[in-house]
């Protein structure tokens, strides 16, 4: 995110409050333990997970819809929040998905052999 673009969010947001942008910045910080970016990217970055778990869209559709304007600053700090890079998540995921429908499937059927 270009650093202007911040800075202008930043001043819109503590003329609404009514502080000065520091001011903001600071007790925000206080409260939270965040900056105001940090906060706005972890927010991004958890709307990413849950789109690359439910849904099939491109890695690069999602990095621009929750609002990175680059697929690859998307990929750094998603692999540095999670982990694992966004395209492995998802597998992750899946494959999870996959190994709890064989376990269910499996207790059912022995399930229904053994009469319970």
């Amino acid at each position: 995110m270009p650093q202007g673009n911040t800075c202008t969010k930043r001043n819109l947001l503590s003329q609404q409050v009514c502080l000065s942008p520091s001011r903001l910045s600071h007790l925000f910080k206080e409260q939270v333990g965040d900056s105001i970016i940090e906060t706005i990217i972890k927010i991004r970055l958890n709307q990413a997970e849950k789109l690359l778990k439910y849904t099939m869209r491109p890695v690069t559709e999602i990095a621009l819809e929750v609002g990175f304007h680059s697929p690859d600053y998307f990929t750094r700090r998603f692999t540095s929040y999670f982990g694992v890079n966004p395209s492995q998540y998802r597998k992750q995921k899946r494959d999870k998905v996959n190994s709890l429908g064989a376990a269910i499937e499996l207790a059912a059927d022995k399930a229904i052999h053994t009469g319970r």
